[in-house]
């Protein structure tokens, strides 16, 4: 279920990668690869500092587990 809100969150220009993987309990390249696989068109790239921040905090989050 967590996976499905993810998808749905990035697809819908909630969340990024990074946040989806953590959503949904998963690496960064697995979520990539999750996306892809479903036919998600991957939006690689931020575009603000805060967007930054965000990533790199739930990089942190999922990699300190």
């Amino acid at each position: 279920m967590r996976m499905e809100i993810a998808i749905h969150q990035y697809q819908t220009d909630e969340i990024s990668v990074g946040k989806a993987a953590n959503l949904a309990g998963v690496s960064f390249e697995q979520m990539k690869d999750i996306l892809r696989s479903r036919g998600v068109v991957l939006r690689l790239g931020l575009e603000t500092i805060k967007e930054a921040q965000e990533e790199i905090a739930n990089l942190r989050r999922h990699l300190n587990g």
